[in-house]
């Protein structure tokens, strides 16, 4: 099983934390919430310990009302050259570069240059199909533009009418790009530079073309099966816009004092950018997700890289908290440790992740599970049994191993427990998906009232 933060790379890691507390804090030593160090700790050991093909390996940052609470170091950078973390190693964000990329077409909207209204025909005429669609459907993911696009100077056919629904588009947030740049008549890496990294002190923070290119950028990995598997150097050039932006946990925890500080948008600016914009209720603002968490309003955005990367930076605007996220292995649960670390950094209580044990179950025993069973917002879920396993087809079909009588999980998505409840009879009446943070409960649509 995977073992985190040995003697000689933690003394490392502390060091170079301690010397980075004294930089971004020159009056004096950060002051760091043991508290709150403690639970991180052993909530990624919980985490390590309960996954076979999930790891946290990375840092983990945490500020509240500006200034650092906890800064936490697990794994190594590189793990074959022994290269520890510090606040100051490059990492690919991902997906967490839309954000930036937003925020540049809000700076635009509040010099009066362009309105999330405007169609973008008017900024790239040339763009076939670009007035079908405004600057605020690209935004929202809601113009049907395909998630890849060959060519961005064409867009069509549409995979939908824009508005009318929502359709995660990396190739949008690259148009996009390039509406930055015909508005303000910069490259789309100078304007970045210039009004959105300049303005955050975010001196490491850059472009990737390629991955070779940026000195001591830590190595991305998968992980499976309990082991490290070394990925090799990537491309992001055709990313712009969309995902090829590398940081550092200290230009990270810069740019959230440049957010919370107005330094980057007003904050009326910002209130709208951070609004459900998609107008269909699916909670994603302009370059950003928006949610609740236990009662706690939150924003942000993840990345997940295939080279083996995963990232998250979340804000709790009334809590004036933020969680950084920056790992070196891939995660198909960031939204669930995203969660898991917010609660634990807003000092809510959660169980910790645990260790699932495989049964082995007769398909008869599994029979009894079977059925159609509604989720809250009315879809259905069909559920078969297999040999010595549950199928659950849906938009997607997983696979379902028994770790007790009536609860199972999915060796992908090993944080959440898939669990059936019983009526008064013994007979399965719903069926309940739930990790440390989340609940969802399906009915069976027999035992439906």
């Amino acid at each position: 099983m995977f073992v985190h933060h040995c003697k000689a790379s933690k003394l490392i890691a502390v060091a170079l934390s301690l010397l980075l507390a004294l930089l971004i804090h020159p009056a004096g030593f950060a002051s760091y919430d043991a508290r709150l160090t403690d639970a991180l700790d052993s909530y990624v050991d919980a985490l390590n310990a309960a996954c076979e093909n999930l790891a946290g390996n990375g840092i983990v940052l945490v500020t509240k009302g500006g200034e650092i609470a906890a800064m936490r170091f697990y794994g190594m950078a590189d793990r074959e050259n022994l290269i520890p973390f510090s606040g100051d190693t490059p990492m690919p964000i991902g997906s967490v570069s839309k954000l930036f990329t937003a925020i540049a077409i809000m700076q635009l909207y509040e010099e009066g240059i362009l309105t999330p209204e405007d169609r973008i025909s008017k900024h790239l005429p040339d763009l076939q199909g670009g007035d079908q669609i405004t600057v605020g459907h690209l935004l929202t993911h809601t113009a049907g533009v395909s998630n890849e696009l060959a060519d961005l100077g064409r867009i069509l056919p549409l995979r939908f009418e824009p508005g009318t629904d929502v359709l995660y588009s990396n190739a949008g947030y690259q148009l996009l790009a390039k509406v930055v740049e015909a508005a303000s008549g910069m490259r789309f890496e100078s304007y970045m530079r210039r009004h959105v990294f300049k303005p955050a002190s975010m001196h490491q923070t850059g472009f990737i073309a390629d991955s070779r290119d940026i000195e001591g950028l830590a190595v991305g990995y998968d992980y499976s099966n309990g082991r490290f598997f070394r990925n090799a150097a990537f491309a992001l050039s055709r990313a712009l816009g969309s995902g090829n932006i590398y940081s550092t946990a200290h230009d990270m925890y810069l740019f959230d004092i440049a957010l919370r500080s107005g330094r980057l948008l007003k904050s009326e600016t910002l209130a709208l950018m951070t609004t459900d914009n998609t107008g269909l209720g699916r909670n994603y603002g302009y370059g950003c997700f928006v949610g609740s968490l236990h009662g706690h309003a939150w924003l942000g955005h993840s990345g997940n890289l295939s080279s083996g990367f995963f990232s998250y930076y979340t804000r709790f605007p009334k809590d004036d908290t933020a969680v950084i996220l920056l790992f070196n292995t891939v995660s198909n649960d960031n939204d669930t440790i995203m969660k898991s670390i917010g609660a634990i950094a807003l000092n809510e209580r959660l169980p910790l992740p645990a260790l699932k044990e495989r049964i082995s179950m007769d398909r008869a025993a599994l029979e009894q599970f079977g059925g159609r069973y509604r989720m809250p917002g009315g879809a259905i879920m069909t559920i078969h049994a297999g040999e010595g396993y549950l199928i659950v087809r849906s938009n997607d079909t997983i696979y379902l191993t028994p770790c007790a009588s009536t609860e199972f999980f999915d060796p992908n998505h090993e944080l959440w427990t898939h669990s059936f409840e019983l009526n008064a009879e013994g007979s399965v009446c719903r069926y309940v998906i739930s990790n440390s943070v989340d609940r969802i409960m399906l009915m069976r649509i027999n035992e439906e009232p």
